[in-house]
């Protein structure tokens, strides 16, 4: 298992691509100034904490906190999240090394009202659906597309992130766009 430091430097090393298309994408939201104030009229102002975040995640869904080593069947995937969760714009003030991170995970019950997550969702092979939060920072991640794109737009963003198109502003719109299939 790679340290932090060698994730960084691994992480750094394999993104070009990436960041080439959303440079593009971001310099596409830039430009188009309409578009942006349509969406900044839908667009929930005020972030609702993690522990909000959960609160509506167990309203919609039937769910179960589980352990960590419960997604020990997804390889890797813990340290992924880690290595995310430590390098997100959320973490930006914060500085929160992984030591201090709390992470609350969640598996949803496949029913009736998950059924839609679990038929669109990437990875069809995946076990279960899963989120995961880090309750310090705000950041948490799934398996489902849907889920993730619903609880970023359900999180919100800060006034002063709308008012000046900021970087939390502009990912959200993004996800969003991504999940609508508009990109």
């Amino acid at each position: 298992m790679l340290n932090y430091e060698e994730q960084i430097k691994m992480f750094k090393s394999a993104i070009p691509a990436e960041v080439k298309t959303l440079t593009k994408l971001f310099k596409l939201l830039e430009t188009n100034e309409d578009q942006l104030k349509k969406l900044k009229d839908i667009i929930p102002v005020g972030v609702k904490s993690t522990t909000e975040l959960i609160e509506a995640l167990k309203l919609k869904f039937d769910v179960t906190e589980i352990a960590a080593t419960d997604l020990d069947s997804f390889a890797g995937l813990m340290d992924s999240i880690v290595f995310n969760a430590c390098n997100c714009i959320l973490n930006e003030d914060l500085q929160l090394k992984p030591e201090s991170m709390l992470f609350i995970i969640f598996r949803i019950e496949l029913n009736d009202k998950s059924m839609y997550y679990f038929e669109n969702r990437q990875f069809k092979e995946d076990p279960f659906l899963y989120i995961v939060f880090e309750k310090h920072t705000g950041y948490f991640s799934s398996n489902s597309e849907h889920l993730a794109t619903e609880l970023a737009f359900t999180q919100g963003v800060s006034e002063n992130e709308i008012d000046t198109n900021g970087l939390l502003f502009k990912s959200l719109i993004l996800g969003l766009a991504l999940g609508a299939g508009l990109t």
